[in-house]
């Protein structure tokens, strides 16, 4: 009887500690819209992201536009860490890091390019 109640402790420790961090299930609402910087030299360049899609503005008004596999979401200090594992036709598996501080909502910054804030646009 003991070793089933630690079973069921175990089980909703990991259960618990699954809603921390873990796979999402498609991108989170706070996530979702149009991105852009004030960054000159990505002054033509954006990026969108919906429940399960990610397009990239290239410039010139191109656009790659890309499947979301899955989002992956872990603490980070006070910010959130979203790993977005997204494919091109081809299948080959491509990832974006992403920290969202939730005391500073409609901004994001690239986990290599922590120095470029990302706004999301407002209509």
């Amino acid at each position: 009887m003991q070793s089933k109640k630690i079973l069921v402790a175990v089980a909703v420790l990991y259960t618990l500690l699954g809603c921390e961090t873990g796979k999402e299930s498609g991108v989170p609402d706070d996530l979702t819209g149009i991105w852009r910087t004030s960054e000159p030299k990505y002054a033509d360049r954006f990026f969108s992201l919906t429940k399960d899609s990610i397009t990239f503005g290239i410039g010139a008004g191109g656009v790659n536009a890309h499947a979301i596999r899955s989002v992956k979401k872990v603490l980070d200090n006070q910010a959130i860490l979203y790993t977005i594992v997204y494919v091109d036709d081809a299948g080959q598996e491509y990832k974006l890091s992403l920290l969202y501080d939730p005391a500073i909502p409609g901004v994001v910054r690239f986990k290599n390019q922590q120095q470029i804030a990302w706004k999301k646009k407002t209509r």
